[in-house]
Order: structure tokens, then C-alpha cells, then sequence
């Protein structure tokens, strides 16, 4: 559920700054999201198949989540272009996915 709040105060800080400004600090920003999406991703599947130690791990990505969203608050009078907005919803939309329980 943290990393949910996270997410979505992720998503909407970053939609507030779409079209605000050239390529600029968010594209290491960005990348940095998307290495985390991807250590939260494994942590999950490790999780979903009775690894419990991978609880534990995902837990501590809570600080790093929180340290994003203070860079893209940072980061507000640069701004984020349409390509960037993008990039950043579709690795939003992989974690989204990986995050929600399969429906019956």
C-alpha cells in the first residue's frame, strides 16, 4: 500500500510539470525511477512466490521512492517535456501492473 501512495504521489508531481520546460534533470530522475521500478518488480515476484526475506527488502525502497518524489518537487521550474511525461507513465503503468493482484 506505501509504495501505491508513492506512486500515485509520484505520477501527479510529474504531471505537473509536463511541458514546462527543454530535456533537463529529469531524464536522470526518470532513470532512476525506472531502476527502482525494476528492483521493486523482482522484490514482488520474489514476494509472490514465498520468498519472505524480499519483504523486508522492499520495504527498505520506501526512503527511495520518497527521495524521487522530492526530486521531481525539486525540480519544478525546469520542467518535464512530453517525451519525458512519457517515458515516465509507461514505467508508472509496468509498476501499476505488477503492483495489482491478478483479478479472478
Amino acid at each position: 500500500m506505501t509504495h501505491r501512495v508513492l506512486f500515485v504521489s509520484m505520477l501527479i508531481a510529474a504531471s505537473l510539470f509536463v511541458g514546462c520546460g527543454k530535456a533537463n534533470e529529469f531524464d536522470g530522475v526518470i532513470t532512476e525511477y525506472e531502476k527502482l521500478v525494476d528492483q521493486t518488480i523482482a522484490l514482488q515476484t520474489r514476494i509472490t512466490a514465498g520468498e519472505q526475506a524480499a519483504a523486508t527488502e522492499l520495504a527498505a525502497l520506501a526512503p527511495k521512492y520518497q527521495e524521487l518524489f522530492t526530486k521531481l518537487s525539486g525540480a519544478q521550474a525546469s520542467g518535464m517535456t512530453a517525451e519525458q511525461a512519457k517515458r515516465f507513465g509507461e514505467i508508472s503503468k509496468r509498476y501499476q501492473e505488477a503492483m495489482t493482484p491478478p483479478q479472478p
